[in-house]
């Protein structure tokens, strides 16, 4: 399936390469042709900066947590 998503914006996916959620939102953007960047927690850490700065901001805003097919085409627009 093709997908063309107005207004696509540059996409990180943060978490675990053997998580399922991982799994099933890394497929949900490849079957929708939507490009993506993977950071794997396990494999390279993560900085308490980013984490904080993650806390500090409101879901919906920008930062999705979980996979929800529909919260990713709402973002995507």
């Amino acid at each position: 399936m093709e997908q063309a998503w107005a207004g696509q914006m540059a996409i990180t996916i943060y978490g675990i390469r053997n998580c399922d959620t991982m799994k099933k939102a890394r497929a949900w953007l490849e079957d929708n042709a939507i490009g993506h960047g993977f950071h794997d927690y396990k494999a390279a850490g993560i900085d308490r900066h980013r984490l904080e700065g993650w806390c500090r901001r409101e879901t919906g805003k920008g930062l999705l947590v979980g996979f929800e097919p529909e919260a990713y085409k709402s973002a995507l627009g």
